[in-house]
């Protein structure tokens, strides 16, 4: 949209109405429609699987498409902060009952920084943005 690749100062200024819609949760003009957004991520999902099936596999992101995979694999938003340096598990594996199955990912742990807690690391426990939310 109008504010990408500025700074949330430089967006502010340059941008203010833009700005504004987007902290409030409204997009931003000239933006990814949510549901493009959506279709993109559930593409990167499935093309991940494909080319690393059965591997563990890293993936970097950030909070606004970790909300998009919690809302494709629940129907909804993560309920909660999703805090910068979180670590978010899920899976996709066939049941060995049935094999010829389509096998549906599953969430093992989502949006934790237990890794950062256990360690006594300090860390920036809000979200992007720095309001505590994410998407």
């Amino acid at each position: 949209g109008v504010i990408e690749g500025l700074t949330l100062a430089e967006a502010k200024e340059k941008e203010p109405e833009a700005y504004d819609r987007w902290r409030r949760g409204k997009g931003c003009p000239g933006a990814e429609d949510p549901s493009a957004v959506l279709r993109r991520v559930a593409g990167g999902l499935d093309g991940i699987e494909r080319a690393h099936r059965g591997k563990r596999v890293v993936v970097v992101t950030h909070g606004g498409i970790l909300n998009s995979v919690h809302k494709l694999l629940t129907g909804k938003k993560f309920p909660g902060k999703i805090p910068n340096t979180s670590i978010s598990t899920i899976t996709k594996a066939r049941a060995a009952a049935d094999a010829d199955a389509d096998a549906e990912w599953e969430i093992q742990s989502y949006a934790s920084s237990e890794h950062l807690v256990a360690q006594q690391i300090e860390f920036d426990n809000k979200a992007f943005g720095g309001r505590g939310e994410t998407g």
